[in-house]
């Protein structure tokens, strides 16, 4: 009889997916799920197949957040120094 077990290792920003024959004792990875904008995203989660690994299902979690910046400039202005006409000899 075999038995097969799906489990999948969370890489933060992609989930590997491997199937286990647990007669056999062999494992070996069968797709990687990832968002296709991976930005701001921290886990892949929930992953699940259907027992003959055609369908399946995943969440992820994304924590995206804004900078806002108030005050002056920290670069400081350069002086603008007048230019001189070219010297002639």
């Amino acid at each position: 009889m075999v038995i097969l077990l799906y489990v999948y290792h969370d890489e933060k920003t992609s989930a590997t997916v491997y199937r286990i024959d647990l007669a056999a004792g062999k494992r070996e990875p069968v797709t990687t799920f990832a968002p296709v904008d991976p930005a701001g995203v921290t886990s892949v989660l929930n992953v699940r197949m259907t027992a003959d690994g055609k369908a399946y299902a995943y969440s992820f979690l994304r924590e995206m957040s804004d900078l806002f910046f108030g005050g002056r400039s920290a670069v400081k202005d350069k002086k603008k120094e007048p230019m001189s006409a070219p010297s002639r000899m």
